[in-house]
């Protein structure tokens, strides 16, 4: 079972953190682990966490893609053209794309992988994760 997409504002070295809602929330954590909700904190330092900027961070969806070699070539080329983070690729008796996908894109790039290889792709969604 996949975790829930994280969609709750977190405070992440320094900076306010929007949950990709374009929703932004001042927290910071507490010296002991907690959190502390900037309307909460004396004005110098709401001033200071403002001013850090804006980071924002959106679920990403790992997927290892395997293929028989004779697809390989078409997966790469179609990767090649999409916007996503750098990859990893293994060659065993098949070959396997380790991607991470911006989970909007994640229902189409595995469409779209399916149709190509004839369903000869095998796709295996990994887990979420958060990136910026």
């Amino acid at each position: 079972m996949l975790p829930s997409p994280f969609t709750s504002p977190t405070f992440t070295g320094g900076s306010v953190v929007s949950s990709g809602s374009g929703v932004s929330s001042g927290f910071v954590s507490g010296s002991r682990g907690g959190v502390v909700v900037a309307s909460e904190l004396s004005s110098p330092l709401c001033v200071s966490v403002v001013s850090a900027g804006v980071v924002t961070v959106k679920p990403y969806v790992r997927l290892d893609v395997t293929v028989p070699f004779s697809e390989a070539e078409r997966v790469r080329y179609e990767l090649s053209h999409r916007d996503l983070p750098e990859y990893q690729t293994e060659y065993l008796d098949a070959v396997t794309f380790r991607l991470n996908v911006p989970e909007e894109q994640t229902d189409a790039l595995i469409t779209r992988l399916t149709e190509l290889t004839a369903a000869k792709a095998k796709i295996k969604t990994i887990g979420i994760h958060m990136a910026y």
